[in-house]
């Protein structure tokens, strides 16, 4: 397997198309038939997506390695262009045909504002093609059922570049606002489905609390109220999932994450604030998604974040 960018693969290499299709087939195919299953999701917290400032398309013409995307990429430029000439003037460029974009380019290459403009709508075709190609095979096994997206680890303007082609944009939104995010996410115009969030509370015993906390877990409880109550009353948010259920161990888990965010302690009893916090929410949540009610929105002290 050849990758453009850490985890971006050669999405115009056979490959690719190959093993969307095994993977739909062997793996979707058993639940096509299920109807208490509402959909799938084709991938969880692509590590391409933590470097904002990478352009994908600029990786592709500069990666020592035999990537297939490249033919795509200089077929994509010679529709454009016509000849090599109007490249070079378009670029900068001195190359001898279209075929020396074959091979890598020196990183140290300067291309002019007009092919950085080129290469990041074409940064827009591989991402497409990122999606749109797993997407396919699995819609061919699985017609009825939605697809749920890429599970992001945020929600940035490349999230949006990338979700076109799913019926639902989902991401992880750790924020004690999360309205902002959902401002931008309406670009989008799709369902959004957060995938992760979670308030940590300090008074527990273990080594840290969590990517976001409150300062007790009385106020952890009105967090958690205040921020899924603030979802349920969104129009375009249609689920957000709590990490985790359990908290953490003292040693950490497989890879030494140990936070303490659960709804459970480490001997399985339950933090009394969050269960009656859910308890709240889940009698208002119908009264608060028809606007019958609006979000819980009492002051909440938070303890100072530390990431």
């Amino acid at each position: 397997s050849h990758f453009i960018f850490r985890d971006f693969p050669d999405v115009f290499a056979e490959e690719y198309a190959e093993n969307s299709r095994v993977f739909a087939e062997n793996e979707l195919g058993p639940h096509k038939d299920n109807r208490n299953m509402v959909g799938y999701f084709l991938h969880n917290e692509p590590e391409w997506m933590f470097q904002l400032d990478c352009n994908i398309a600029w990786e592709l013409l500069v990666k020592n390695e035999p990537l297939k995307s490249r033919r795509h990429l200089m077929e994509w430029l010679k529709a454009r262009y016509g000849t090599v000439e109007a490249l070079n003037a378009a670029w900068g460029l001195e190359l001898a045909s279209f075929d020396r974009l074959l091979e890598p380019l020196p990183r140290d290459t300067k291309l002019s504002d007009k092919g950085w403009e080129d290469l990041k709508e074409y940064e827009q075709v591989l991402i497409d093609a990122f999606g749109s190609i797993p997407l396919a095979a699995c819609r061919k096994v699985s017609p009825n059922h939605m697809c749920m997206g890429m599970r992001y680890a945020n929600l940035n303007e490349k999230v949006l570049m990338s979700c076109r082609v799913f019926d639902v944009l989902s991401f992880n939104c750790y924020s004690r606002e999360p309205e902002a995010r959902f401002e931008l996410g309406r670009r989008a115009n799709k369902p959004m489905l957060v995938g992760e969030w979670h308030f940590g509370g300090p008074d527990n015993g273990l080594l840290r609390t969590a990517l976001l906390s409150a300062a007790s877990q009385e106020e952890r409880g009105k967090a958690y109220r205040r921020y899924l109550e603030t979802c349920a009353a969104d129009p375009n948010c249609v689920g957000a999932h709590y990490f985790e259920y359990n908290n953490q161990t003292l040693m950490g888990r497989f890879d030494g994450e140990h936070m303490a965010h659960g709804i459970i302690d480490c001997c399985n009893k339950p933090y009394p604030h969050m269960v009656e916090a859910m308890k709240a929410c889940s009698n208002d949540l119908y009264a608060l998604m028809t606007g019958e009610k609006a979000p819980y929105n009492e002051p909440i002290e938070y303890q100072k974040e530390v990431w």
